[in-house]
């Protein structure tokens, strides 16, 4: 397994995670057995700090990321990562835009 992509959520969320598995899982399909997808679901009894643990526990990736259940990914996200990781770089970075009350920050 090359990339495991990390989304902690919660209860009342299902429709936040569903639009982002179904990105998640068209990019896969074009890189089969290379990246799986994995999500935890807890009813906040746990720290966000504890369930991305509880994550990385399981994954079985060469590299990870997390992506919460209310982020949006890129039509080349999946592709992208695995391109940039044939360097065999520790850590693979990407610049981002925030979006909070309808106006877009990039970092």
């Amino acid at each position: 397994m090359k990339l495991s992509i990390l989304t902690p959520t919660i209860p009342g969320r299902e429709a936040k995670l569903q639009l982002l598995q179904d990105k998640i899982q068209l990019q896969a399909a074009a890189h089969p057995g290379q990246v799986e997808h994995l999500v935890l679901c807890d009813n906040r009894t746990r720290s966000i700090g504890a369930k991305r643990q509880a994550l990385l526990d399981i994954s079985r990736g060469e590299y990870f990321a997390f992506v919460d259940d209310d982020d949006d990914i890129t039509a080349d996200y999946i592709s992208s990562i695995l391109k940039a990781s044939i360097s065999g770089a520790d850590v693979i970075t990407f610049l981002q835009a925030a979006t909070y009350n309808d106006q877009i920050s990039t970092v």
